[in-house]
């Protein structure tokens, strides 16, 4: 029974709205797919882009580690019609599975996070080795261009 409850708080837990400056405007799996598509972005967007979803990431987190700490507020509506803000605490064990679970958030984020910058220099570094044998073929034929006036 209490794993039941545990389940359903926790399904409940990232639909509860947060009184605070910032309210999570975002999913993980927003903020994931967000991250992937950047692999297909022209690389002129990476750094916008990058920086976009690392600023969602980042509030997603902080917000996150906000309602772990162990207090959150929900608004209940009665049949009435009337608003009351309940305020509840996280049991230990919630608050567990709640730290746990933003880490494997975490976790996901910074792996495709590297893969994305992994993606990245590898097109840099392709576009620097093609200028580079470009600059090397100038050179090369300037210098026999050189060398032929001397023959």
């Amino acid at each position: 029974m209490n794993n039941w409850i545990l389940i359903i708080f926790i399904a409940c837990l990232s639909n509860l709205v947060i009184a605070s400056d910032k309210k999570i405007e975002i999913s993980e799996d927003e903020i994931i797919q967000n991250l992937e598509k950047i692999l297909g972005q022209p690389e002129s967007d990476y750094l916008e882009k990058m920086a976009e979803v690392s600023e969602q990431s980042s509030t997603y987190i902080l917000q996150k580690e906000e309602e772990c700490s162990g207090e959150y507020s929900s608004i209940l509506i009665s049949s009435s019609g009337e608003k009351t803000v309940q305020k509840k605490k996280l049991t230990l064990q919630e608050k567990k599975l709640c730290h746990y679970m933003l880490i494997n958030f975490r976790i996901r984020f910074t792996q495709i996070a590297f893969k994305v910058r992994r993606d990245h220099l590898a097109k840099l570094h392709k576009k620097q080795i093609k200028e580079l044998a470009e600059v090397e073929r100038l050179q090369i034929t300037e210098l026999e261009n050189l060398a032929g006036k001397y023959k």
